[in-house]
């Protein structure tokens, strides 16, 4: 797969800070766009026609990338823990939403993916189910947010799970978590970020 490939999956990575709050309103507001193109759509086998239903937005990126923290800012609440610890979060976790103007999402937080390898040698059932439950709460939401740390090189798992949602032919949004760890931000720095240093390290 090629960087434009890659970009295709969702949107330009929009930095955040889960921390701050920084950037959390234009995330829902990304979203919320993209989940509005189903709207109206005919013959989609896995969308309900129930005019009830709740979109679900699914968190998922590597161990301690911050996926509970925004989930938090979102919700202004503290609703899933928060620890330096990777591998805190230990299930798929549905956390539901309301906007101002009414409107329900369903925002699940999950475990932090690693590697395959990494997971087998650990030899931890509680993992390997943590996992698969990642990849279950991928399979049953209308958007994907993957979130990656600012100041830390996009990994190979990264690009991994970016393929995992593309696979399962879910919308992705790329969040770029900790934004506020970098240092004299400004549009030409955050355009560097985006374009250079995140394609850098997924492409080489």
């Amino acid at each position: 797969m090629q960087a434009l490939e890659f970009w295709s999956l969702g949107f330009t990575p929009l930095p955040i800070s889960a921390i701050t709050g920084t950037g959390t309103g234009e995330l829902l507001d990304m979203v919320c766009s993209e989940l509005k193109k189903f709207e109206g759509l005919e013959g989609l086998d896995d969308v309900e026609e129930d005019e009830n239903r709740v979109p679900a937005i699914s968190i998922v990126g590597r161990p301690n990338v911050g996926k509970s923290s925004i989930l938090n800012a979102l919700v202004g609440e503290d609703r899933t823990i928060v620890s330096p610890v990777s591998g805190t979060t230990r299930d798929a976790i549905d956390t539901e939403l309301t906007t101002v103007d009414g409107q329900k999402y369903k925002l699940i937080d999950t475990a932090g993916i690693r590697r395959r390898a990494a997971v087998a040698s650990a030899g931890s059932t509680t993992e390997t189910l943590s996992v698969k439950r990642a990849f279950s709460a991928i399979r049953r939401s209308d958007v994907v947010a993957l979130v990656i740390e600012a100041m830390a090189c996009v990994s190979e798992q990264d690009y991994k799970i970016a393929e995992r949602i593309e696979k399962e032919g879910k919308a992705c949004v790329i969040v770029v978590n900790k934004w506020d760890t970098i240092p004299n931000k400004n549009n030409e720095s955050t355009t560097h970020y985006e374009q250079d240093d995140y394609f850098c390290c997924f492409f080489g």
